[in-house]
């Protein structure tokens, strides 16, 4: 599986997920490095809280990881949301917005939406996202406690 991270410069590097066990029982990584499968060049030591699995291609070709802030598309509309992996496979977040409640699709290993940046890049537009959701479950809090009273 292809992974995507960041060096300590602030690199982005793309490649294959080597994991070095700090421990005999390999309870637990000690150390994550990035292999791009180029012979010659050794793996590339990353920081791994940025790791990023793929995902699928977007509308336009690029490569999609988690943690992608993405804009998804339903014919003529879209919205900015979160690329995340989940229990049950690939979501996105939040999926509520705008009055409806969207969906990610991915169709033959191409999903409908084109990429606009990652959360580690843009830590503001991560934070305009919760806030957005934050409000939506509030005000849904509120509907629904009106309703039983």
């Amino acid at each position: 599986m292809i992974h995507r991270a960041k060096t300590k410069t602030g690199t982005w590097v793309r490649g294959f997920l080597v994991g070095y066990f700090k421990d005999v029982e390999r309870t637990e990584i000690e150390r994550h490095q990035i292999f791009e499968g180029i012979d010659g060049v050794s793996p590339i030591p990353v920081i791994p809280e940025t790791i990023c699995e793929y995902v699928c291609k977007s509308k336009d070709g690029e490569d999609a990881f988690v943690g992608d802030l993405i804009q998804l598309w339903e014919g003529e509309r879209h919205i900015l949301c979160l690329l995340q992996k989940t229990d049950m496979g690939y979501d996105i977040f939040p999926r509520y917005q705008d009055g409806s409640l969207w969906k990610l699709r991915i169709k033959d290993g191409i999903g409908n939406f084109t990429i606009w940046g990652n959360r580690f890049d843009n830590p503001k537009d991560v934070e305009w996202l919760n806030r957005k959701n934050e409000w939506f479950v509030s005000r849904t809090r509120e509907k629904w406690q009106n309703f039983s009273t």
